[in-house]
């Protein structure tokens, strides 16, 4: 990883399929480069996550 990238950051409620960019309690927190996540927090939202 070069020291450009911007790393981020969401929280995912798997049993209430919730995808949040702040801190939710009880979820699980995913953590990927620039590149990565926003692919990645479109296929939730594809999936049914709904953004919160």
């Amino acid at each position: 990883m070069s020291q450009n990238e911007t790393m981020k950051y969401a929280w995912i409620d798997e049993k209430q399929k919730i995808v949040s960019f702040e801190v939710l309690r009880g979820a699980r927190q995913y953590t990927a480069r620039e590149t990565d996540f926003w692919p990645q927090i479109l296929h939730w939202i594809r999936a049914g996550y709904r953004l919160q």
